[in-house]
Formats: C-alpha cells, sequence, structure tokens
C-alpha cells in the first residue's frame, strides 16, 4: 500500500484468526477481514478489531530506481 510520497508497507494478506482474505479499506485506513470483521492498523499490522490476536507478517520493501521490491518477511519479534 502507498501511503505517502516515499511510505509503502505491505503484509501478508492473510488474517491470523482463520487466514481469510484481508483487503485495504482506504477510506477507513484499515486493513479489513471481511470473514468475522477483524481490523488491523495499515500502520504497523496490529489487530485493532474483531477476533484476531495476532499482528500481519510485515513483508519488508525497498525502493529502488523507483521500484518497489518485496525483499523478505519480517518476524513478529523483529524490530526494524
Amino acid at each position: 500500500m502507498r501511503l505517502g510520497e516515499n511510505e509503502y508497507k505491505a503484509y501478508q494478506n492473510a488474517c491470523t484468526h482463520l487466514l481469510c482474505p484481508v483487503f485495504w479499506d482506504q477510506g477507513e485506513g484499515d486493513l479489513i477481514c471481511p470473514c468475522h470483521k477483524g481490523k488491523f492498523d495499515v500502520q504497523t499490522g496490529a489487530p485493532t478489531a474483531g477476533p484476531p490476536t495476532r499482528p500481519l507478517p510485515e513483508i519488508v520493501v525497498k525502493v529502488e530506481a523507483g521500484t518497489i521490491y518485496a525483499t523478505r518477511v519480517k518476524r513478529y519479534e523483529e524490530k526494524l
């Protein structure tokens, strides 16, 4: 997701509750799981509503010469 001029975020799109697909609702500013009304914070991937208790796994992205690359999945305990 493009959150700003040079700000990008990416997460695995399977809800951490029951693996339903998660979608970005840009109007609400949240990532939404329609199966059980789960919500995740777009900045951190942390659950903010519904049954999910674990954050979405973050995909680390980098921008190089105008191209966006997904480089790896960040571990839960890892801080960048």
